[in-house]
């Protein structure tokens, strides 16, 4: 069994310790000190076909989710760790020119009203922030929303539904990669 396998797989692995502990302790009856008849121990030995029928799909379900995280695709894996980390570098700097803002355009304003220019003429020479700080905040929020599809994919082990990461980066940075000849090294 693999552990990393989360959400369903776990849910899964708790069903088939229960059965499995169930069939032992049935195997453990003794018909023959309870004094079983015939159909009580055919119902009893149909009880633990069901459960080891049961046994036998979640064991191909741990078989299907080792096979997936085997054949994961870890350059991926790499670009979308690589792509959450540029993620929070724009975020850093995109916070500092939101703060600077607004002070540069303060600055700038009175510089030029200390340099005797009427108001008119200043606003003809110096933006106001408004339409840049609305960019900026777009920005934090379009990086905030990828970052949260990015750790969505990177929890969804064993399958990494590529679906996932559309409209992210993480194909560019793949591809950058791969155009540079850099491939993951991480160990099966």
């Amino acid at each position: 069994m693999n552990p990393h396998v989360p959400g369903f797989f776990v849910e899964v692995l708790a069903a088939w310790q229960f059965v499995g502990n169930a069939i032992t302790a049935l195997n453990k009856v003794d018909v023959a000190l309870l004094g079983l008849d015939s159909d009580q121990i055919k119902q009893i030995d149909t009880v633990v076909a069901i459960f080891n029928k049961a046994l036998s799909r979640a064991q191909c379900i741990f078989d299907a989710a080792g096979q997936l995280y085997a054949d994961r695709d870890q350059d991926l894996l790499v670009a979308a760790t690589i792509r959450l980390s540029q993620i929070s570098n724009e975020e850093v700097i995109i916070k500092f020119k939101l703060r600077s803002l607004p002070a540069d355009y303060a600055a700038k304003t009175k510089e030029l009203r200390e340099k005797m220019f009427s108001e008119a003429e200043i606003e003809k020479i110096v933006t106001k922030p408004d339409a840049e700080m609305a960019e900026c905040a777009k920005a934090l929020d379009d990086l905030t929303a990828e970052s949260k599809k990015i750790i969505v994919f990177l929890g969804d082990s064993p399958r990494y539904d590529t679906a996932i990461l559309n409209s992210t980066k993480v194909f560019d940075v793949l591809e950058v990669r791969n155009a540079l000849g850099l491939h993951a090294t991480i160990a099966r």
